[in-house]
């Protein structure tokens, strides 16, 4: 059994399933009046206001402004529309075009559907007046200076700034979570279960046990599994399998093991019981993901 060096560390040994990294940022302008709608594929969208206000509104969710200075972030895929209206270049007189950068983030998506769940729909962060939090104005600060330079190896600096602006609006949304609200996040906030879930994710092909996570959690059984439960909305063992499965998804898309060799890896005791946890939990067995990714391959290939 591994246990993490820093176990209360859980967002970062997440962050690393993740594979959180950050994407190529585009300006996009909009004179008054006009809009922009565009399909963000389902990734996490980052917006970054410019220059004067632009009105973002995500699919089924109310519209938020943005601007300069202002760091937005969409959880939710789907098409985002993008609009300034003619009424502020009436009352300003103001007709220069509206600008905001954006970009989506890469990341493994199944590694990380925990965390989008329980992150809300859009998260916003003002970056004027007193109350603006020096990491957004440093760190935005930091990124312009970058984008504008263009110095050797720009985009590999850029890429890691967006992951850490990510991770404070994680951070930030950890302090902010109402303390009756139960999610994912909501247990890294409660040291107990955080420390659980780092123990877990350092070494999930550990046989662990029930009675095992609540030593680590310093509670009884029943109290752990109860409150672990509760927090996460899945019982401690259903969410160690999960986690293995997510496993599995990541292998059968990336190597040419065997189902068999893969099931006997994650601890399953035979290839068809693997088969039929796999395929409860994604709706394919493991045999579609292989031909959808040799499929994805062989169309890069070609492209």
């Amino acid at each position: 059994m591994t246990k993490p060096d820093a176990p209360h560390d859980t967002l970062g040994l997440i962050l690393d399933e993740i594979r959180l990294s950050g994407a190529s940022l585009n300006d996009v302008e909009l004179a008054p009046g006009t809009d922009h709608v565009f399909d963000t594929l389902d990734r996490v969208t980052i917006y970054i206001g410019q220059h004067l206000t632009i009105r973002i509104e995500p699919a089924n969710h109310a519209a938020q402004d943005i601007g300069p200075g202002d760091l937005m972030v969409v959880t939710t895929g789907g098409r985002h529309r993008l609009s300034t209206g003619t009424e502020r270049a009436r009352q300003t007189g103001i007709a220069d075009p509206a600008r905001v950068t954006c970009g989506a983030f890469r990341y493994d998506t199944e590694f990380a559907a925990p965390l989008i769940a329980s992150l809300p729909p859009i998260m916003r962060f003002c970056g004027s007046g007193p109350d603006a939090p020096p990491w957004l104005v440093t760190g935005l600060a930091f990124l312009e200076q970058e984008r504008s330079v263009r110095q050797p190896a720009a985009q590999a600096v850029i890429n890691r700034v967006l992951d850490i602006l990510m991770i404070e609006c994680l951070r930030a949304e950890i302090e902010r979570i109402p303390a009756d609200v139960g999610n994912w996040l909501a247990a890294l906030r409660d040291r107990q279960l955080s420390e659980v879930l780092a123990a877990i994710h350092a070494d999930p092909l550990h046989a662990w046990t029930v009675g095992e996570l609540a030593d680590i959690a310093r509670l009884s059984r029943s109290a752990f599994a109860t409150r672990f439960t509760q927090t996460l909305a899945t019982p401690p063992m259903a969410y160690l399998s999960a986690l293995r499965l997510r496993m599995a998804m990541r292998q059968l898309q990336h190597s040419s093991a065997p189902v068999k060799s893969i099931a006997a890896a994650l601890g399953y005791e035979s290839p068809v019981g693997f088969t039929q946890a796999f395929k409860k939990h994604f709706g394919i067995p493991p045999s579609a993901v292989r031909t959808d990714a040799a499929a994805a391959l062989r169309k890069a290939q070609i492209m």
